[in-house]
Order: structure tokens, then C-alpha cells, then sequence
């Protein structure tokens, strides 16, 4: 029985072969392929794709899920959309195993400055980074929400609210070490 989906991500490889068209698209759960035949779609919506679509754009499609002879999990695409359009298109991705590992060709080689400058390839491009990110977004969200639920913390901040304008200006004139924070925790145990 046939599975009808809709999935959307960002184009990371196209590859052209007249009548057929086969592309992968990434989010941040995985990689898909996606197939596009000229039966499906029709001509003039495969030679759209060809013609206007760029590594990096945001891309819809609804289809059925397959596997191709080689077993890869497919989606045979019966329409597309594109969501939003790349300004610049990003390195093409291949992936290759080597002795058991696999080879990215897609990522920044280049020296670390040219990584910071272009970060936002960086991040679209290399898994490692972007995973990198998610982690430390999730510790910032454990350490401000367990400082926001300290009962210490919150009555400082009342205490500070409840000042005058020359004694927040001393307050804030001496920066927080992590001493006053040891000293704030061992009043409340």
C-alpha cells in the first residue's frame, strides 16, 4: 500500500538526467532522496527544477514513499514548491565511505577564518556544527531556567528593584564571580 507524504528542506544535491531527476533534501532529522520523473510531474514543472532550483533552497513535496533498486528510501515526487529561494547556492554535498567512515565533500575545508566569516555555510553544511549549536543552546536554556527558579536569585532581584538609583549603580559596578553565586546557594541550604 502506497505511503502519500509531504516533505519540506533544503536542496543539498541535484542531479539531472533528462527525463529524470533525482535530488536529496536535509532537515534536522535526516536526508532524503527525492525522484522526479517527467510522467509524473510533466515536462514543463521538470524543466522549472532544473532550470530555477539551486543547491540551498527550501523546497515542499508531496508524493509516494518507494525504495529504489539500490534500496534507498525514495520519494517519487508528484508536486514541488519552492519555499523560499537561496541567495547564494552551497557547496554541492557528496558523501563517500572510506574504510568504513564517510567522507564529506561538502564541508569548509578552508582555513578557520573563512569558516567564521561564512558561518552560515558552515552551519548549513556540516552536521557537526550544527549539532554543536543545539547543544549549547539547550545548556543556556538549563542555566537561565535553573537561576530563573532559584528563590535566592529572585529575592536578590527583588532587593535590587526595591533600591535607589545610587546602590544599583554599586551593585552593578561589581561584577558577578562565581564566589557571590557559591555564597547565595550556601544561605539557602
Amino acid at each position: 500500500m502506497p505511503v502519500e507524504v509531504v516533505l519540506a528542506g533544503r536542496l543539498r544535491a541535484i542531479r539531472n538526467m533528462g527525463k529524470l531527476s533525482f535530488a536529496h533534501i536535509e532537515d534536522r532529522t535526516g536526508k532524503i532522496q527525492l525522484m522526479m520523473r517527467v510522467n509524473e510531474i510533466g515536462e514543463e514543472k521538470l524543466d522549472e527544477f532544473v532550470r530555477f532550483y539551486d543547491l540551498g533552497d527550501f523546497i515542499e513535496a508531496s508524493g509516494q514513499m518507494m525504495r529504489t533498486r539500490r534500496g534507498e528510501v525514495t520519494l517519487q515526487v508528484q508536486d514541488f514548491r519552492m519555499l523560499s529561494k537561496a541567495l547564494l547556492p552551497l557547496p554541492a554535498d557528496k558523501d563517500e565511505t572510506v574504510d568504513g567512515e564517510v567522507v564529506r565533500h561538502a564541508q569548509l575545508t578552508d582555513p578557520p577564518e573563512t569558516r567564521y566569516r561564512k558561518r552560515y555555510v558552515d552551519l548549513a553544511v556540516n552536521p557537526e556544527v550544527r549539532e554543536i549549536f543545539r547543544v549549547r543552546a539547550e545548556t543556556v536554556k538549563a542555566i537561565r531556567a535553573f537561576f530563573w527558579t532559584n528563590v535566592t536569585l529572585s529575592k536578590l532581584k527583588r532587593q535590587f528593584c526595591s533600591r535607589s538609583t545610587a546602590a544599583r549603580r554599586r551593585v552593578l559596578s561589581r561584577p558577578i564571580t562565581i564566589s557571590c553565586i557559591r555564597n547565595c546557594f550556601a544561605y539557602q541550604l
